[in-house]
């Protein structure tokens, strides 16, 4: 098992211990059966599966769930990456959307900082 094998693997076995529904061993089983470093894109926008996990992950600073999930990252952003260069060379400009649930109260917290400073912490 290369090192890229056993990354999937750590990915494939934290998502298993945290994860239990039929849905999401479903989409687990999937993923072991169909993912390789170069469609982490396509998994990462598939559903918000596993978007959430690693936003989640980045949100609440839980090493132990990005550490499981390295490989993944790691492909995702050597990806986009490529996918950045190859959009610059066709193109000048190109448009990027992000989706984001808030609550009202962060909502509103946002509307008053306009023209401020604002960081996310998501994988983007």
């Amino acid at each position: 098992m290369d090192s890229s094998d056993h990354g999937k693997q750590d990915m494939i076995n934290y998502c298993r211990n945290q994860f239990k529904t039929e849905y999401q061993t479903e989409l687990i089983n999937d993923f072991e059966l169909n993912y390789s470093k170069h469609n982490s894109i396509w998994w990462y926008t598939k559903n918000y599966f596993f978007q959430g996990i690693i936003n989640r992950a980045l949100r609440t600073h839980d090493l132990y769930a990005l550490c499981s999930m390295y490989r993944f990252i790691q492909d995702l952003n050597v990806n986009l990456l490529q996918l950045n260069e190859n959009q610059q060379i066709t193109t000048n400009s190109f448009s990027l959307y992000f989706g984001q649930f808030l609550l009202k109260p962060h909502f509103d917290e946002i509307k008053q900082n306009l023209g401020g400073l604002m960081c996310i912490n998501q994988f983007v």
